[in-house]
């Protein structure tokens, strides 16, 4: 639900919803483990000060409690995990100055914090326990300025900077002993950058030029990790055990990252315009990928905390057809990267490792086309498709997790006096090229259906009810996306959503 309220100055909303769900079902039986509880809340307060000066804060948090996982290649097939927390909570604030001067019709400034807490509990099948929990910080600050040096040229420039806190650990409980580990240590990421984006209408009727870049200076610093923290045995706790040894040495490394980017659009006649993109860019490594230490007995994963950066060319050319009967949107894209990170094998303590480091390259290339065509006075056809297809160019494989060529057809009719409705058939072709350790996915087509009422007035209340029933014949399919274990990987079969508007 929620609540608005506005008067001259203040502009105010609430908003929240609350969901529990069991286990999804399959046309062939339950999806194991797939149950959910959440809820959400958020709210936003808008105060207009002088000169036209405004005020905006935000808060928003979801947060989930005993919630499934029922897919996650890392977690064995015969383990059930869930989720005991999920949590995002963020607070916002954003002032804008307008009217500066002739030259800078807009300044904003922004300031944002943001917490993600995930706490894990994985039972295996010997019943030993293991917990791993984190909490992700994020603070960040921005200054933007708009600024029209000529009446045709509008540029954006500004800057940013932010940190990233990244604090990991986990407990493996089993019998009557607690084992606590930190397998990430305790790190920060850092990025200071400047942006700059211009939009030149050349001609304002034919041709617009776009182009523009952005710098970040990086550093990424990490304490010294021991590894295990600590044992408890028998209620006693031991912070120096017998196999400790130092996993982390405390470390600092620098980085850097940019893009650049220019365009053009030009309007071919008033109803078809031709664009071209073409981009480079610089992609820093996460902190999960420089700290990586996953080990599940026989294999270790293992990262790299002085992983540069990859690199990327990106390529695109389209099409906008826009008239009254018809409105057309189609792209072709290819993008080459190189320097990405990979896992290579090797050997840790005698035991099978794959360490990252930057060898991978790969390339990428597809199209998206998007169609809709008014057929009548009341209803509407609309068509959507997109292909992409995926090479590893280093080790000449397919690129793991590439959907198939998919799409979807939808009609949209409205019903005089009653709504609108829709019946829709999400399709995709079978993915014959899969990935190393992937397999190779069926087709499918779906068919979906919809209603959403007139808002209705009752009493003080105008009420508004939509219903949807997703795949309408109950079809056995899988997503190849999907990352599903145990027996039953299917996805949902049919379902029905009902929801209700009530507007005061």
């Amino acid at each position: 639900g929620a609540v608005d309220a506005t008067t001259d100055r203040i502009a105010a909303r609430i908003s929240g919803s609350v969901r529990h769900a069991k286990d999804t079902q399959t046309p062939a039986g339950p999806l194991a483990n797939s149950h959910y509880n959440d809820f959400s809340l958020s709210g936003s307060l808008g105060v207009g000060l002088g000169a036209q000066q405004t005020l905006l804060l935000t808060y928003q948090r979801v947060q989930a409690e005993d919630t499934g996982i029922p897919g996650g290649s890392p977690i064995a097939v015969t383990a059930s995990a869930r989720y005991t927390l999920a949590r995002r909570e963020l607070v916002g604030a954003e002032y804008r100055i307008p009217h500066i001067s002739s030259a800078i019709p807009l300044l904003t400034l922004r300031a944002q914090r943001q917490e993600i807490a995930r706490a894990v509990e994985i039972v295996n099948a010997n019943l030993s326990i293991v917990t791993p929990h984190a909490v992700h910080t994020m603070l960040s600050g921005q200054a933007e300025a708009r600024i029209v040096p000529l009446p045709s040229m509008l540029l954006t420039a500004g800057a940013e900077a932010w940190q990233r806190k990244l604090d990991s650990r986990r407990e493996k409980r089993a019998g009557r002993t607690l084992t606590g580990e930190r397998p990430l240590p305790l790190s920060w990421y850092t990025s200071a950058g400047l942006f700059i984006h211009n939009e030149w209408s050349v001609d304002p009727d034919r041709l617009t030029v776009t182009c523009g870049a952005r710098y970040d200076w990086i550093r990424i610093t990490n304490n010294a990790v021991l590894n295990p923290e600590y044992v408890i045995a028998n209620g006693v706790m031991n912070p120096s055990p017998s196999d400790q040894r130092a996993l982390w040495r405390s470390g600092s490394q620098r980085d850097g990252s940019w893009s650049a980017h220019a365009g053009v659009l030009y309007a071919l006649t008033s109803a078809i315009d031709l664009t071209a993109l073409g981009s480079a860019a610089f992609r820093s490594p996460s902190l999960e990928e420089r700290y990586e230490y996953i080990d599940l007995g026989t294999v270790v994963y293992l990262g790299d905390p002085a992983l540069s950066s990859e690199r990327s060319l990106c390529v695109n050319a389209g099409l906008r057809v826009h008239s009254d009967p018809v409105n057309v949107h189609a792209d072709l894209f290819l993008n080459s990267m190189s320097n990405l990170v990979s896992q290579v094998p090797g050997l840790y303590e005698n035991r099978t490792a794959y360490y990252r480091t930057n060898i991978g390259k790969a390339r990428l290339y597809g199209f998206e086309v998007e169609a809709e065509a008014a057929l009548t006075s009341w209803s509407a056809l609309r068509v959507s498709a997109a292909y992409v297809r995926g090479r590893d160019t280093y080790t000449d494989r397919n690129l793991l997790q590439i959907p198939p060529f998919n799409g979807k057809v939808e009609f949209r009719g409205i019903a005089d006096r009653l709504g609108t409705f829709t019946l829709s058939v999400p399709w995709a072709t079978g993915q014959n090229e899969p990935g190393a350790g992937e397999s190779a996915t069926p087709g499918h087509a779906l068919v979906d259906a919809g209603f959403a009422s007139r808002r209705l007035a009752f009493g003080i209340t105008d009420i508004s009810v939509r219903a949807e029933v997703r795949n309408l014949f109950n079809k056995e399919y899988r997503n190849h996306l999907s990352t599903l274990r145990g027996i039953v990987r299917l996805e949902p079969g049919r379902s029905l959503v009902l929801s209700t508007t009530l507007e005061f």
